[in-house]
């Protein structure tokens, strides 16, 4: 059996979706998980079917979708890693939900994607 840490390791943040996503492999999905670093796939947790079921609980649990540029399995390997893009993801989120509305005229379309450069660079980096 494989484990694979991810680098977002201790936040609080970070351990309160850790322990979400495993009650849902255990009350969703009717699996127990190891470990947070466990190999979901090479120990048979998730297959193809289990994969597009997860997909689903973790859009409505974290109010989050997967963009398509992270769709790719290693993403999803581990509980921590999952964690971690969830976290990602949330993070972008409220990125762009931070930023004007350049449609509303109040600062020109220019203007809005250097801001998203900078902030991108900043949360990112």
């Amino acid at each position: 059996m494989t484990n694979l840490t991810s680098p977002n390791g201790s936040s609080p943040e970070y351990q309160q979706v850790q322990a979400e996503l495993t009650a849902l492999f255990t009350e969703r999905l009717n699996a127990e998980v190891p470990s947070e670093t466990t190999d979901l796939f090479e120990t048979g947790i998730l297959d193809s079917q289990t994969f597009v079921e997860l997909l689903l609980h973790i859009e409505q649990k974290f109010n989050t979708q997967i963009l398509i540029d992270q769709f790719e399995i290693e993403n999803f390997r581990s509980i921590d890693r999952i964690a971690n893009l969830i976290l990602q993801q949330n993070k972008f989120g409220k990125l762009i939900a931070s930023l004007p509305d350049w449609r509303n005229g109040s600062t020109s379309e220019k203007e809005n994607t250097t801001a998203l450069q900078r902030r991108v660079r900043y949360h990112f980096s």
